[in-house]
């Protein structure tokens, strides 16, 4: 566990490892954390202490990853969660075309902003 630990300690030191945070008042209540490789997030844990709170952070992250041209979400599963969210299968080809790293890691951008503007943009 220590090596893991050191290994994402030293990937977000390295702008690749980021979380999202999601909270309500002063309450931590999901995220999630992963990896930005080329022009793709691997999306690597999520949580949730309220219902659809790992959903916010993942909408949070689609609209923040693409400020920086990140074209893909890898939730790495396909679930009915997954498929629910907008998964859909991509050729192999494709993956790794987008996974193509030029070294300068995609960092998606930070700061407090309300959920209610996804909401706002999904109804649009």
């Amino acid at each position: 566990m220590a090596d893991y630990m050191h290994s994402l300690t030293s990937l977000h030191e390295a702008g690749r490892v980021q979380s999202l945070e999601v909270w309500e008042e002063s309450c931590l209540v999901g995220g999630l954390f992963g990896l930005s490789l080329g022009k793709v997030f691997v999306m690597e844990s999520a949580f949730h202490r309220v219902p659809d709170a790992a959903k916010a952070a993942i909408a949070d992250l689609a609209e923040r990853a693409a400020r920086v041209g990140l074209q893909a979400l890898d939730a790495q599963v396909r679930s009915d969660y997954t498929v629910s969210m907008g998964a859909s299968p991509m050729s192999r080809k494709t993956y790794l075309e987008l996974l193509a790293d030029d070294g300068t890691p995609q960092r998606i951008p930070s700061g407090e902003q309300a959920v209610a503007r996804l909401v706002e943009r999904a109804i649009e």
